[in-house]
Order: C-alpha cells, then sequence, then structure tokens
C-alpha cells in the first residue's frame, strides 16, 4: 500500500509541472526551447506510463471490491488526464477542415481566440479541460468545440464542432 501511495504523491507532481510554461517558451532562445521540449517528452512519457500503471492498480481494486481506492485513482487518472491536456493545448493551433484552415491561441488563463470557421469573423470564447479532451465554450457554457488530446502527447489533434464537422490541428507556436 505504501508504493501505491508513492506512485500517486509522485503521479500528481508530475502531471502539474509544465502548467504554464509554454507562454514563458515563446521567449527562449530555441536551443532552450529545444532541452525544455525534450524534459517535456521524458514527463509525458513517465506520466504515460504511470497513468498505464494506475489503470491496472484501479481495475485491481475494483475486483477485490475496494471501492474507496478504485475511485481514488479513478479520480487522480482524470486529474492527470486533465493536466496532460491543459499542458498540451496551450499555444498556437492551425485547425484544419475541407480546405479551410483556421488559427486559434489557447491561454493558460482559459481564454481561446480564433477565425470562426464559418463566417470568418474572429471571436473570443473559454476552453476547459474534461479529462483528457478539451472543450471550448461560448459565455453561455456551450460548448462548440470538442478536441481530443491523446496522452501521448501528441501536437496534432482531432475536433468536432457543434454542427458535426470534422478537424485536424497542428500546434504552429
Amino acid at each position: 500500500m505504501k508504493y501505491h501511495t508513492i506512485i500517486i504523491a509522485i503521479a500528481t507532481l508530475i502531471a502539474g509541472v509544465n502548467v504554464g510554461h509554454a507562454q514563458a517558451a515563446q521567449n527562449l532562445p530555441s536551443d532552450v526551447s529545444r532541452v525544455i521540449a525534450q524534459r517535456d517528452a521524458e514527463i509525458r512519457k513517465i506520466n504515460q506510463h504511470c497513468v498505464i500503471e494506475l489503470e491496472r492498480l484501479k481495475i485491481s481494486y475494483t475486483k477485490r471490491g475496494d471501492l474507496k481506492n478504485a475511485v481514488l485513482v479513478d479520480n487522480l487518472i482524470k486529474e492527470m488526464k486533465a493536466a496532460h491536456a491543459t499542458n498540451v493545448i496551450v499555444g498556437r493551433w492551425m485547425f484544419s477542415s475541407q480546405g479551410k484552415n483556421t488559427p486559434y491561441t489557447f491561454r493558460a488563463d482559459g481564454s481561446v481566440s480564433g477565425i470562426g470557421p464559418v463566417h470568418g469573423h474572429p471571436f473570443n470564447a473559454r476552453w476547459r479541460a474534461v479529462g483528457s479532451d478539451i472543450e471550448v465554450f461560448d459565455g453561455a457554457g456551450k460548448t462548440f468545440i470538442r478536441l481530443s488530446v491523446a496522452f501521448t502527447g501528441n501536437v496534432r489533434l482531432l475536433a468536432e464542432d457543434s454542427r458535426g464537422g470534422m478537424w485536424t490541428g497542428k500546434k504552429i507556436e
């Protein structure tokens, strides 16, 4: 049990390590940015391994009937995935669908701006992490874009808009 507590503590620490550094990295020399990118890649690998192990523990606790710990581990997994999604999304992105390219800027404060793909008008909205997904929502709280963020740290996203349109996104920082 002590081993599991240590894994959970380390996982919680690592999940939030690089939140918000994407904005600061924009002003760094390229060689420094390269080192930080390598560090982030290693952290993603550790986090991915940790989530896999935590999923195994959750299954084990569930099979043993230890629902208290199964729920605890499940909540930790959700927190780690949301932290990962937050770390990945902050920055500048180009989304594409059917020959249309639409730029978006996601900020660490939860704001997002871009050019609307349908009418071509600038917009400002908010985003939030929901599990390993990112939702972009309007002032009324209505989600109009859902982004799927792979826990592998890929910088490509799949997005679905409120009209069922599918988009791919590439980070352009």
